[in-house]
């Protein structure tokens, strides 16, 4: 497997990369200096060249770094609270594209998601509460699990 460096803004990070580059190892002196003259890819441009023609800021990451410490809070982040939606909404969801892993968690609460992601693995979710004939809406992860689900929607 091919190792690269993600470079990204921490600053004003977005969930995305800027670029990759050729991996080296930055943990070591050597590496640290390396890096500055390694091309990036998809440019005719050094790491320092690049990061000078971006306005500066930008680091160099390995995948573990990258994800860890960017990319999973960022994609942490776009899950917010459950909202509350009305019922024409639920349906015209419901109906525009096929649902994905319909099913009801329990008696109470039936649950589907959009086939299309948002990002990544997060799609919109959206559940009918039988009980309270109510209608909510989340991103959640498609590989969330029942458990989970209904953990988070007792809790409304």
């Amino acid at each position: 497997m091919t190792q690269h460096l993600y470079i990204v803004n921490p600053d004003n990070f977005r969930g995305h990369v800027e670029n990759t580059m050729p991996y080296v190892d930055i943990n070591t002196k050597h590496g640290k200096e390396l890096l500055q003259s390694t091309f990036v890819h998809y440019t005719d441009e050094t790491f320092a060249k690049y990061n000078e023609r971006k306005g500066g800021g930008l680091i160099a990451l390995d995948w573990d770094s990258f994800s860890s410490q960017y990319y999973e809070p960022y994609i942490e982040g776009l899950q917010k609270a459950w909202c509350e939606v009305d019922k024409e909404h639920y349906w015209d969801m419901l109906e525009c594209l096929p649902p994905c892993n319909w099913h009801d968690l329990d008696s109470r609460w039936n649950v589907f998601h959009i086939s299309e992601a948002y990002t990544d693995r997060l799609h919109s979710h959206l559940v009918k509460d039988r009980v309270n004939d109510k209608y909510y809406e989340a991103l959640r992860s498609c590989y969330i699990t029942d458990e989970e689900l209904i953990k988070q929607l007792n809790s409304i």
